[in-house]
């Protein structure tokens, strides 16, 4: 599971969606 979050937030951060991250805390891609 850690390595699963640190893969998403990896993605995210690199993405930068400020919203989508904060509104679930998963890829954009899932919402």
């Amino acid at each position: 599971m850690l390595e699963k979050y640190a893969y998403v937030a990896s993605a995210t951060r690199s993405y930068e969606p400020p919203q989508e991250c904060s509104y679930g805390g998963t890829s954009p891609s899932q919402s």
